[in-house]
């Protein structure tokens, strides 16, 4: 009778580790997602086409290393009129707000512009003129 015991609390203790790792497999990559934020797939693709545009077209690169209005840093519309401003506006996705600043540091020079309580995509170039600049452009969901 003694061995029958000593077996079945062995197959007992063996049951419980399995199913400790069976919900640690399972439960694991749920938790793992929801700790990881990326960046939407629509959102890269939009930013890429973008700073593309931006890089190969002589009048936005122009406007940004030169300024079309007195200010020389700010949001797009403020430097570069609304020409690249309306660009951006019309490309980007459904369901996201846009903002867009052309600095002369990695420190953004937008004031207070963007929401504090949604997730921001932030990506950016340096586009390299007479006047180097740093262009960036934010997008959250509306």
């Amino acid at each position: 009778m003694v061995g029958k015991k000593g077996f079945i609390r062995t197959i007992e203790a063996t049951i419980a580790v399995l199913l400790i790792f069976g919900f640690i497999i399972v439960a694991e990559p749920k938790f793992s997602k929801q700790a990881e934020r990326k960046t939407p797939d629509i959102i890269k693709e939009t930013q890429e086409f973008m700073f593309s545009e931006i890089v190969h077209n002589e009048d936005y690169r122009e406007c940004i290393s030169q300024g079309v209005n007195e200010q020389i840093t700010g949001s797009c519309r403020d430097v570069c009129g609304s020409n690249m401003d309306d660009f951006i506006s019309q490309n980007m996705p459904f369901g996201y707000e846009y903002a867009c600043e052309v600095c002369t540091t990695a420190v953004s020079c937008l004031q207070d512009d963007l929401p504090i309580d949604r997730s921001v995509y932030a990506n950016s170039i340096f586009v390299a003129e007479k006047n180097s600049k740093i262009v960036r452009i934010y997008f959250w969901e509306s």
